[in-house]
């Protein structure tokens, strides 16, 4: 990613089943990337196996130094992946998986 180091995202899996659970992780960008990990709970139906993946990066949820890069309604926030949420502009970023 492109975003700056420390960059808070919040990175959410949505389990596609017959009964829906959402799963997040607040993580921060190091080195130009990010990772979360995730431990399937028991909430997860075994054998599941079609999964949303989210990452999206708030400006009001950011560090004083990161947020002013931004502004404060994200102003300063470009590129084909940011939308508007009310009055801020976000970045996301969604990747469906199927997994085998």
């Amino acid at each position: 990613t492109d975003l700056p180091v420390g960059t808070r995202l919040v990175v959410t899996i949505t389990v596609h089943s017959s009964t829906p659970v959402t799963l997040k992780r607040k993580i921060e960008v190091r080195k130009g990337v990010f990772t979360a990990f995730f431990t399937p709970s028991s909430q997860v139906p075994a054998g599941t196996t079609d999964f949303l993946v989210e990452a999206v990066c708030n400006p009001r949820q950011q560090s004083d130094g990161v947020g002013s890069l931004f502004d404060l309604n994200g102003e300063n926030l470009v590129g084909p992946k940011v939308e508007k949420l009310g009055k801020v502009r976000i970045m996301k970023a969604s990747q469906y998986m199927i997994l085998e």
